[in-house]
């Protein structure tokens, strides 16, 4: 059970070092999906190890880590699938309201 144990906190370890060397070689940046979703699952992996090998100071780091990275995932979904979606149905109002007060010139 040990050796299972140690090759899943090596896979949390490994998922972190991964985001930190493709930062650092330049190859992806600290605002993508990439970075974010390495140091989360990384994060998440080494906690739950944490917990297993009862450390707590471990355990906290670990999950500030996986929130930090939680959030700036969330974010960056949402600047790049949401509002897109939003700025859509706002470009199309306006250009209703134009329409209908081009008609409604035309009418008076």
């Amino acid at each position: 059970m040990d050796f299972l144990l140690e090759g899943f906190g090596v896979l949390g370890l490994l998922l972190l070092l991964a985001a930190f060397v493709l930062n650092a070689r330049k190859h992806t940046k600290r605002r993508t999906i990439l970075f974010n979703g390495l140091n989360f699952l990384g994060s998440m992996i080494m906690g739950i190890y944490a917990i297993q090998k009862d450390s707590t100071a471990f355990i906290l780091l670990e999950f500030i880590w996986a929130i930090i990275a939680l959030y700036f995932l969330v974010s960056i979904l949402h600047e790049r699938h949401i509002k897109p979606m939003y700025r859509k149905k706002i470009v199309n109002v306006k250009k209703k309201k134009k329409k209908w007060v081009y008609a409604r010139a035309l009418w008076t």
